[in-house]
């Protein structure tokens, strides 16, 4: 049997990128709604898209208290189990970035029209 232990620690520490990274993410989707339907004037579901982003930010205040280094210990000398954790995660996020994506117009979302330019 494959020893798992260092697969567990790399895990860990990327999974503490993940939960690092999805603040960040959070905190932006609060500050574009805020920008686009306060300052750009833009039509937007606001209450839907900040309540999206409340639930980022519980979702991933769970998973930063349940890691806490001596409840990650138990969680990552299973492999499996750590596995588990991290495929949830990346299934949360991809669910909340498909409702703001459904919520903020998708392919009609107003930011969709501003064409990308290098000068």
């Amino acid at each position: 049997m494959a020893d798992t232990s260092y697969h567990g620690a790399d895990l860990a520490e990327r999974i503490g990128w993940m939960v690092r990274l999805r603040w960040i993410g959070a905190a932006g989707v609060i500050a574009a709604v805020a920008f686009a339907s306060n300052v750009l004037q833009i039509g937007l579901p606001a209450s839907t898209l900040y309540l999206i982003a409340g639930i980022i930010l519980l979702y991933n205040l769970i998973f930063f208290v349940s890691l806490r280094p001596e409840r990650a210990r138990r969680i990552f000398l299973r492999f499996p189990q750590a596995t588990i954790l991290v495929n949830l995660q990346i299934t949360l996020d991809l669910l909340a970035l498909t409702a703001l994506i459904h919520f903020s117009g998708g392919i009609e979302n107003p930011f969709f029209f501003y064409p990308y330019s290098d000068t």
